[in-house]
Parts: C-alpha cells; structure tokens; sequence
C-alpha cells in the first residue's frame, strides 16, 4: 500500500466514523467537519422544500395548491466536529494528498 493509498484511507475513516455519528443523531451523512472538542452534531438542516422569499419549510399541500414556482429543494446539511486528535490526523493527510497529486 502506497503513502498516497494510505492517505485516502484514513480520510475515509475519519468521513465514516463522522457520518456514523450523523446518523446517531438522525440525519443521513456529515457534510461538512469542523475541529471541536469532541465528536459531536453542532449543526444540521434538515431535508425539503423550501420557498425562495423566508427559506421556510414548505408542505406537499403547499406544492399541490400553489405550485413550484417559490420553491427549491434543499439537501440534508450536517456538520459535525471532530475532537482535536481526528481533527490534526486529517489535516495531516490531506496536506499530504494535496501535496503528491
């Protein structure tokens, strides 16, 4: 196993092990990691439709009456911090990848 293959694959873990702790928290994958001081969900929106005017959420009943014209459909976003010695293993790496591409 190469340098560069191991990289990836502790990147992978460090993903798996924080999508796993979205998903505890009952949203479907970490989207975005931020350092922290312990493995946690700090902030998620949930997944929908949504008008364009105030970002609220928006019903079926609402989409059958009126129609999709102030409408967008957002993704799940879930960000989840990482405690201090997950956080500087992924630095690391991906400076590493980074670098040898």
């Amino acid at each position: 196993m190469t340098k560069l293959t191991l990289a990836k694959a502790v990147l992978k873990e460090i993903q798996t092990t924080a999508n796993a702790t979205a998903r505890e928290f009952g949203q479907g994958m970490a989207t975005d990691l931020v350092p922290g001081e312990k493995l946690e969900v700090v902030d998620y929106t949930t997944y929908g439709y949504r008008k364009y005017s105030d970002d609220s959420y928006v019903s079926n009943a609402y989409r059958d009456n009126f129609g999709w014209k102030n409408t967008y459909y957002q993704n799940s976003l879930t960000t989840v911090s990482l405690p201090p010695e997950l956080w500087v293993k992924k630095e690391k790496w991906e400076k590493y990848i980074e670098k040898h591409r």
